[in-house]
């Protein structure tokens, strides 16, 4: 399974930026795939920083449009579509503001299955 896949990606890189030590960047995603499970996040080195995320840039703005997330734990699998998001960067901190047309969580060990959403 593929971590990250999506239909369209466009990057928008100030020429000014290319000179910075901080490179900022503009990102518009459509029809995103995520998957991930809790070792994409597992702390690595002395930093102790999630290692998921390691980018020589930061993402000034960025727009989700038509998003798909899985996670997968092994207690359960979290499913969100329609993802319409926004998300930026300031130093090492992501804020996230979003919504979804539809989430499930389906637990294994309870095999219960909790969502809504127009498609349900």
């Amino acid at each position: 399974m593929p971590f990250f896949k999506a239909r369209k990606v466009r990057i928008e890189i100030p020429y000014l930026s290319l000179l910075r030590k901080n490179r900022a960047i503009a990102v518009l995603v459509d029809e995103p795939e995520i998957r991930f499970s809790p070792e994409a996040f597992r702390r690595t080195g002395a930093e102790r920083r999630p290692s998921v995320f390691p980018l020589p840039f930061t993402i000034e703005r960025g727009i989700i449009r038509n998003g798909e997330v899985f996670y997968r734990s092994k207690e359960g699998l979290l499913r969100v579509q329609g993802l319409m998001a926004l998300f930026t960067q300031r130093g090492e901190d992501f804020a996230l503001r979003g919504e979804a047309e539809q989430g499930i969580y389906t637990s294994f060990s309870e095999r219960l299955r909790v969502g809504g959403g127009d498609r349900l």
